[in-house]
């Protein structure tokens, strides 16, 4: 927001400083200058109209950041749900579900992570700081995944889990005011190329190679099992930490560095 009003200052003096000059130069070569002054008013007059709208978009677009990674992480909660729903009775009944309902729950299960995926895709691109969109989604994932599962009968929430999952939430959208703000203006090259970006970026490769490797080798191992866990943990948050920078990234794209 500084940013923005400070590139709208700076561009209403330059369109100030050009009325000025022109109505100058109209005087110089005998137009009337009334007319050169009127002229040169409607211009700057629309420069800061379109400045204005401008800021406006981008506010618009930032304010939209958090409300869609809510949404994200009701869709990946009630994704995630159907699926143990369906898995959680079959087990307890000791009778398997038909096969039309496990399709049509994997389905299910299916459009709630593409939707949830799009939408938390196009918050990335708005603007929005990427860390508190995230934040917001995970927080709002977990609480909506506790009450379904309480409502559904699959798991049991002590007072300890309940209360945890409260204080995490509660934490989490307190970023909305204290957390990074919106990303402004950002020059795409200059960042990724600066020394500390490209040696978190040869990090992130060397674990996703790594993890890789590990959830290869731990594929037959117990669910239970720490090694898998860790592996399918890391691999999946470098993979994320990518995809939600690449989104975010895809929002300051324009023209041929868009389309390549």
């Amino acid at each position: 927001t500084t940013t923005t009003t400070t590139t709208t200052t700076s561009t209403s003096k330059a369109a100030a400083m050009e009325s000025a000059s022109l109505s100058s130069s109209a005087s110089s070569f005998g137009f009337d200058p009334d007319l050169a002054t009127a002229a040169s008013a409607l211009t700057l007059n629309a420069t800061n109209l379109y400045e204005l709208g401008v800021s406006e978009h981008q506010a618009m677009n930032v304010s939209w950041g958090l409300p869609m990674a809510v949404v994200t992480g009701c869709c990946y909660a009630v994704a995630a749900n159907v699926a143990s729903y369906v898995a959680t009775q079959a087990e307890r009944t000791g009778k398997s579900p038909p096969r039309t309902t496990t399709l049509l729950t994997d389905i299910a299960a299916l459009a709630g992570y593409v939707v949830g995926g799009m939408i938390i895709t196009v918050a990335y691109a708005s603007g929005a700081a990427v860390p508190v969109v995230n934040a917001t989604m995970v927080a709002t994932n977990l609480l909506v995944n506790m009450v379904l599962q309480i409502v559904l009968g699959i798991t049991y929430y002590n007072k300890e889990m309940r209360v945890g999952t409260m204080i995490f939430v509660v934490a989490v959208f307190q970023l909305a005011t204290i957390g990074p703000a919106e990303r402004g203006d950002v020059d795409i090259v200059e960042k990724f190329t600066a020394p500390l970006a490209l040696g978190w970026t040869l990090a992130l490769v060397i674990m996703l190679a790594v993890s890789s490797v590990l959830v290869v080798t731990t594929y037959d191992a117990p669910a239970e099992s720490m090694h898998k866990i860790c592996a399918w943990a890391i691999s999946i948050s470098v993979m994320g930490t990518a995809t939600d920078n690449g989104a975010s990234v895809f929002g300051m794209l324009r023209g041929v560095a868009l389309a390549s």
